[in-house]
């Protein structure tokens, strides 16, 4: 069995406390970032959701997410952070 997403130590960044994806909020249009160890071979780690795969009461819901070098990558959910404000703003605040 899987500790759920909400009972982890939140991962921060420059001192930042993660906003982990809740798969309820998972919907297409939102901004999101992958979270601290997560990998990815092109370029960017913030991205917004285009196709969702799943019901948000399942535990393996997955999304494809483009990035702003134009590519689509399928993630998990509990992969990502919910990202506050534009693209732009959200790549300073990563920075």
């Amino acid at each position: 069995m899987f500790t759920p997403v909400s009972w982890l130590w939140p991962q921060a960044q420059n001192d930042k406390e993660a906003n982990f994806l809740n798969s309820h909020e998972a919907r297409v249009g939102t901004l999101v970032g992958l979270l601290d160890g997560v990998k990815r071979t092109g370029k960017g780690r913030i991205g917004t959701i285009v196709r969702i795969y799943g019901h948000p009461d399942d535990s393996d819901l997955a999304v494809e997410v483009r990035f702003e070098d134009g590519s689509v990558e399928l993630y998990w959910y509990d992969e990502l952070r919910r990202m506050e404000g534009s693209v732009q703003e959200a790549k300073a605040l990563a920075s």
